[in-house]
């Protein structure tokens, strides 16, 4: 009989303090922890949100790589908030499969239909835009540490996604989840307020099926 491993995503953030990885799969319409490891960082690594000691970083990550199974290579990272620039414009509904590209120069942008505006005929997007250095650095550190960059998310909307998971729950997500035998469930219980936007990050990968 053949037997198919998971499709697993890992969910990194990268803080002034340490590195935080954690790894989600979906499987049988259950959400499974795969693995989680917490980093930390030399002093002066990230100063003000902005990547200092590139290497340390790469080393930190790959120190973590065998809490983790071989197969896991797709990843979502965060981008800080203080590193992005959001705004809602409004598009006539009409023109909105036209909309490609807001003109940023030198930027990376991403957007979300947000739905119907106040003004008739218009609908409401969220333009979130970065400078490409901030995406070009954290990229290139995920390939050195082999792994795959498969979305750019921010920690505001990663910690959001969370929430909501939460509030639906009523309950803590992390502590719900179903964990694989390399797990130690208590430290992850520990930790789950630190690993929030890690799992956040996770969450998007695995239900964005990439």
């Amino acid at each position: 009989m053949l037997r198919f491993k998971p499709k697993a995503v890992i969910g990194i953030e990268l803080t002034a303090q340490a590195v935080k990885l954690l790894a989600l799969s979906n499987s049988k319409n259950d959400i499974w922890v795969e693995g989680f490891a917490i980093t930390t960082l030399p002093s002066g690594a990230i100063v003000d949100q902005q990547v200092k000691n590139i290497q340390s970083i790469i080393d930190a990550i790959k120190a973590t790589r065998k809490t983790f199974a071989n197969h896991i290579k797709d990843a979502v990272i965060a981008l800080p908030n203080q590193c992005v620039q959001s705004k809602i414009i409004q598009v006539k509904a009409t023109q909105l499969a036209n909309y490609v590209d807001p003109g940023l120069q030198d930027m990376c942008w991403d957007h979300a239909l947000l739905g119907a505006s106040d003004s008739p005929e218009y609908v409401d997007i969220l333009i979130v835009a970065t400078p490409a250095e901030h995406v070009a650095v954290r990229v290139d550190i995920l390939a050195e540490a082999g792994f795959r960059t498969k979305i750019v998310d921010v920690d505001h909307y990663a910690a959001a996604r969370v929430e909501q998971a939460q509030a639906s729950a009523k309950t803590n997500l992390l502590q719900t989840l179903k964990c694989r035998k390399r797990v130690n469930q208590q430290k992850l219980h520990e930790y789950a307020a630190e690993l929030k936007i890690c799992c956040g990050l996770a969450l998007r990968g695995i239900t964005n099926g990439i």
